[in-house]
């Protein structure tokens, strides 16, 4: 038996360099996207942190608001969705449901 049947030929150094570089840049790509939705969480919780993107972050959340009112799809299925979400043990509504009440009305 010949040692080139065993052996798997070598991948060239430059070959292994661009396979890593491909891969991080991949990883690189999702932690910069996990990092954009955590500050703009943030932002939403805070209008300290960064006030003009909070406000437009505002503007954006109505203009969702209300091109959502406007769907008659959009609607069927919240209003299916307001009567299979449970309510706390309080006799309070939950948030996800007042959430879906007040996109209602």
């Amino acid at each position: 038996m010949d040692p080139k049947d065993i052996y798997q030929p070598q991948i060239p150094r430059q070959d292994r360099y661009a396979a890593r570089a491909h891969r991080a840049e991949r990883w690189a790509g999702w932690v910069k996207l996990a990092l954009v939705a955590t500050v703009l969480a943030a932002i939403w919780q805070d209008k300290a942190l960064a006030p003009p993107v909070h406000d437009q972050m505002q503007r954006v959340a109505g203009l969702a608001a209300s091109t959502l009112n406007r769907s008659d799809t959009v609607q069927a299925y919240l209003s299916m969705a307001t009567t299979s979400l449970p309510s706390t043990t309080d006799g309070d509504i939950d948030p996800v449901s007042k959430l879906v009440r007040d996109l209602r009305q």
